[in-house]
């Protein structure tokens, strides 16, 4: 199965081959779990995707022929066959977003490119439904119910992305931006540090009756968020192959009942190891009469690197304070982060990848070489 892991593409190979195995299987997950349509043509590289979908075509017609002669661990056939399959639709997966997206360059959609690229996404869905459920089984034969709970909505939300372009053939939309519109923003300077930095965001709404907000915080490392002086939560997002902080990297509050006519967005940021002290922040506002509000990170947040007394609250003088530098909305920073869907649960993803630049750029000078150097000294080098 090295084909699946080690040959997708000469950057991870090198990066498989000479810095570290582990990140082989990160890699993967992030290519197999991105956004099926992440712009209006999808850069694939066609070929490659051709060969691997016919090298694991011979690949299921090898393991079918040897399987009855198996006779011993019979089971270990299953999970192979499934390894093959997953493959096979990874390399659909990317064609099929070529060949849709060019279906859909027309404007209006002709009939048939619509029928035809609806066929092509349900085609795509019921094979990844049946890769799911293949995988339930596979995962309940040899691990526990809990930890299939965590990684069974990634199954779902990459079917959701299907069913929400179907949504848009259906109302002639050929292309939607699938990223977070709101920008990176922090304080503006170059000194990479660990201190903390404060962030402001006033904002008015107006007097239509509001039937839901929610708002969503990433932070680059650390941050806490609060709304008219009432605390919403903390935030913890970086670089990281665990579990538990993957999943809480992207933090989603309810502000319904937080919010009037006049508010204040407030941030206090830092970072666990020097590195830039950036936050994003997106809401939206749904009024009854179906209208929606949005308020992002952008350019018009106030920062300043000192905690003042009063500065949470809404009639605070924040006109000494500076203007925040952007560091572009994703993926220009901490990578792809998709667009959240708050009515349908949905907050934003990141990927496995999500502050890998500054793990590296940061990290590794400020642990591993100096351990690297008291080796080194320790052994007279």
């Amino acid at each position: 199965m090295t084909e699946i892991f080690y040959s997708l593409g000469w950057v991870n190979r090198i990066i498989t081959g000479t810095i570290s195995r582990m990140l082989a299987v990160p890699i993967f997950y992030h290519l197999f779990w991105r956004h099926p349509f992440p712009s209006k043509k999808p850069k694939v590289n066609t070929g490659k995707m051709k060969k691997l979908h016919q090298k694991m075509e011979l690949t299921q017609k090898k393991i079918e022929e040897i399987e009855p002669l198996i006779k011993k661990n019979k089971d270990y056939i299953d999970y192979l066959k499934f390894s093959a399959q997953i493959a096979k639709f990874y390399a659909n997966k990317n064609l099929y977003s070529v060949k849709i997206s060019k279906l859909l360059e027309e404007t209006p959609i002709p009939a048939k490119n619509k029928k035809e690229a609806i066929s092509l996404i349900s085609e795509l869905r019921e094979d990844f439904k049946n890769i799911k459920e293949i995988y339930s089984d596979l995962w309940l034969r040899c691990a526990k119910p809990d930890s299939l709970k965590r990684l069974l909505p990634y199954y779902d939300w990459l079917d959701y992305l299907y069913k929400k372009k179907l949504e848009e053939i259906e109302n002639n939309i050929s292309w939607t931006n699938p990223f977070l519109e709101s920008e990176w923003i922090g304080y503006p300077e170059k000194k990479l540090h660990q201190d903390y930095r404060y962030f402001r965001k006033t904002f008015a709404i107006s007097n239509q009756k509001i039937k839901k907000a929610f708002l969503q915080g990433i932070s680059n490392h650390y941050m806490k968020v609060s709304i008219n002086g009432s605390e919403l939560g903390e935030v913890f997002s970086r670089f990281t192959l665990a579990v538990r902080p993957i999943d809480e990297r992207v933090k989603v509050f309810d502000i319904t009942e937080h919010l009037k006519k006049e508010n204040v967005i407030t941030v206090e940021a830092a970072n666990f190891v020097d590195d830039i002290n950036s936050i994003n922040i997106y809401a939206e506002i749904y009024f009854e009469n179906g209208e929606k509000q949005i308020i992002k990170s952008d350019g018009s947040w106030k920062t300043y690197k000192r905690e003042i007394p009063s500065w949470k609250e809404i009639g605070f003088d924040d006109s000494l304070w500076e203007q925040i530098k952007s560091y572009g909305v994703p993926p220009e920073f901490n990578g792809e982060i998709t667009r959240p869907y708050f009515l349908d649960n949905w907050p934003s993803r990141t990927t496995y990848m999500f502050g890998t630049r500054g793990y590296f750029k940061n990290f590794i000078p400020q642990v591993l070489l100096p351990l690297l150097g008291k080796y080194l000294k320790s052994i007279g080098a």
